[in-house]
């Protein structure tokens, strides 16, 4: 009776114990609760002049529409998984750009215009990113409104490397199939 009383409790106490952890996969290699850095790696690559970045967003746009005091205002929403809301992490301020994550408290900027920068995971596991200017209060356009953009748009994708966020912009899509 006790071996029976005691393989219950054994098994009891074992249903209630945490499963071990999943293993981790090769492509989750990189540290990616580092929005910041991955924003800014990001912002770095695509805010330049036409000359520098063909593909980018010209730098002087960005600034006349979307500066103040200084800053660049930027809303950048992160996505780890496909399909995934928005993940909220505390605001940054590196560089000229003010970049608020939170899509939970969204204030409009005291601009004309904002960088709106959209991060995400693909379904093969590689982190990809797109950015344009949008108006300020972007969030309250109604559902399938698009607009384009004044300063271009721009596309890529992020690697991480043992320097950090490394971001490559690529060519913007031909069709709408491509995005």
């Amino acid at each position: 009776m006790k071996t029976r009383v005691s393989g219950i409790a054994l098994l009891c106490a074992a249903a209630c114990h945490a499963p071990p952890s999943a293993p981790v996969s090769p492509s989750a290699e990189a540290p990616t609760a580092d929005y910041c850095g991955m924003a800014l790696s990001v912002l770095r690559a695509t805010v330049a002049s036409n000359d520098v970045q063909p593909y980018g967003l010209e730098d002087v746009c960005v600034r006349r529409l979307s500066s103040a005091a200084g800053h660049i205002f930027v809303d950048a929403r992160v996505s780890e998984q496909p399909g995934a809301s928005p993940a909220a992490a505390p605001d940054c301020f590196r560089d000229s750009f003010r970049i608020r994550f939170d899509p939970g408290h969204f204030e409009k900027a005291p601009t004309d215009g904002v960088v709106l920068l959209l991060i995400s995971r693909s379904a093969n596991g590689a982190m990809e990113f797109n950015a344009v200017v949008e108006q300020p209060d972007w969030p309250s356009k109604r559902p399938g409104v698009i607009g384009l953009s004044p300063c271009g748009s721009a596309f890529g994708t992020l690697h991480y490397s043992t320097s950090g966020w490394a971001a490559t912009v690529v060519a913007p899509p031909r069709s709408p199939d491509a995005l």
